[in-house]
């Protein structure tokens, strides 16, 4: 049986940020309107605090990314200062996994101030956390899972993404986690810049058929 990419991955320990509520209870970020209040309240939607609980963020990518190295036969590329990919802000710092495989995908990891974007494949960027508003009240163990499961996934082989129409092009994704969760998406109205990236990769993912292989492990 074929081992699990997360076999012997360690995650780093991570802070568990809270705060007092007016009644003057300690509530964790990430369980704040179970304990709380029944919905946000508007102004919530507009305040994001304790914002640097997403810098730990990074610790977790690192520790993927190392993790996904010594075990796996890939190629890893730095670059400082790297430009924008659209929709997001530049990042600081770019790391790229490449399998030796090439039918394998490629992983990539941007890191923002604070928060990532995980580059999933060719074509899927994925912004952790979605969302810092207060409404959202993501935490920062959630989001840390986030970015394990879709780097893991994509190890395994559990990631497909596809491009489909000529005058009409639409861009399909698929992720599976065995026992986990599963996620998928379509989208048709795409921006030029999506549109050019679809087209630029549409060949390599047709040589595919949209699937790719697992990471190849280091011998």
């Amino acid at each position: 049986m074929t081992r699990p990419a997360s076999d012997g991955y360690v995650r780093p320990d991570l802070r568990v940020y809270s705060f007092v509520a007016c009644d003057g209870r300690v509530v964790e970020y990430g369980s704040r309107f179970n304990a709380v209040d029944s919905q946000p309240a508007e102004d919530d939607y507009v305040t994001m605090s304790a914002t640097e609980r997403f810098d730990q963020l990074t610790d977790v990518a690192e520790s993927v990314i190392a993790h996904l190295a010594e075990n796996f036969d890939v190629t890893v590329t730095q670059e400082a200062d790297p430009p924008a990919i659209q929709p997001y802000g530049a990042p600081n710092r770019r790391v790229t996994l490449t399998p030796r495989d090439e039918q394998a995908a490629p992983l990539g990891f941007d890191f923002q101030n604070p928060g990532l974007v995980v580059r999933c494949g060719l074509l899927h960027d994925v912004g952790i956390p979605t969302c810092m508003c207060d409404a959202c009240d993501e935490s920062s163990i959630t989001e840390a899972e986030r970015v394990e499961d879709l780097a893991f996934a994509i190890a395994d082989g559990h990631y497909r993404e596809s491009v489909d129409g000529r005058l009409r092009m639409r861009i399909s994704h698929v992720f599976d986690v065995p026992g986990r969760w599963g996620q998928s998406g379509t989208e048709s109205a795409l921006q030029d810049f999506r549109r050019d990236r679809a087209r630029a990769v549409r060949g390599r993912l047709d040589q595919i058929c949209g699937t790719w292989h697992p990471w190849p492990r280091r011998v």
